[in-house]
C-alpha cells in the first residue's frame, strides 16, 4: 500500500494530428440539373433565398405538401432542390443530409 505519494501521471500522447472530416462534399454548388417533384415527409422544411444555412427563410413546406423542383445543389451538408417560384426568383429547399454527394437521409419522397 502506498501512502502521502505525491507525483505526476503522464498519460500517453501522440505528437500526430488527427483531423476527423465529416463525409460532406463541402458547397458544391449547383450539381445537376433535374426535373421532379417532392412530397415533404418531415414536420417543417425552410425555403430560402440561397442553397445554405445562411440563405434568408422565405417561406416554408410541411409535411404532405408537394412541389416541383428543376435543379439540385449541395451546400453545409445538405441536398437541396431548386425551383422558379411563382414571382420568378429562384428558391431552394434543403432535401436531406448529404454524404459523397447521396442524399442519405431524405426529407420526403422523390418522383
Amino acid at each position: 500500500q502506498i501512502s502521502n505519494l505525491v507525483g505526476w501521471f503522464y498519460p500517453p500522447y501522440s505528437d500526430s494530428t488527427t483531423v476527423v472530416t465529416q463525409a460532406s462534399s463541402g458547397n458544391l454548388g449547383k450539381i445537376k440539373d433535374e426535373k421532379g417533384t417532392m412530397t415533404v415527409k418531415v414536420s417543417l422544411l425552410n425555403v430560402r433565398d440561397k442553397p445554405g444555412l445562411d440563405g434568408k427563410v422565405v417561406a416554408t413546406y410541411t409535411n404532405g405538401e408537394q412541389f416541383n423542383y428543376d435543379s439540385v445543389y449541395i451546400a453545409d451538408g445538405y441536398i437541396w432542390v431548386s425551383y422558379i417560384s411563382r414571382s420568378g426568383v429562384r428558391r431552394y429547399v434543403a432535401a436531406g443530409e448529404e454524404s459523397n454527394r447521396r442524399n442519405v437521409v431524405p426529407y420526403g419522397t422523390f418522383k
